[in-house]
């Protein structure tokens, strides 16, 4: 027996792009997530060292900026670095948002 169903936004992958897209088009509509596995099944969930931000006073941008540096062989650039070390928090923040609201 064939299944259908309908949805507005299809949306393949539940990684962080995927969930990103996915909580910003169920503002206009139905929003399907279909994924390999289960919800922790995805290339963000097990991307090399994940994502790492400053939290404490113990803590800076700066060790961040130099392991990203030592983790990437010396070959990211700066500009990269320095951009996704800081915008990490909100990044953590906006996937836990997202992983628990769809």
């Amino acid at each position: 027996m064939q299944r259908q169903f309908s949805t507005d936004f299809l949306v393949i992958g539940g990684g962080i792009a995927g969930l990103m897209f996915a909580l910003a088009a169920s503002e206009s509509g139905s929003v399907t997530v279909l994924t390999k596995a289960g919800s922790t099944e995805a290339n963000t969930n097990y991307a090399q060292g994940g994502i790492a931000s400053v939290w404490s006073v113990d803590d800076s941008f700066e060790s961040h900026v130099a392991d990203t540096l030592r983790a990437g062989a010396g070959l990211s650039s700066t500009a990269a670095r320095t951009s996704t070390t800081s915008g990490a928090r909100a990044g953590i923040v906006i996937a836990a948002f997202c992983t628990h609201r769809i």
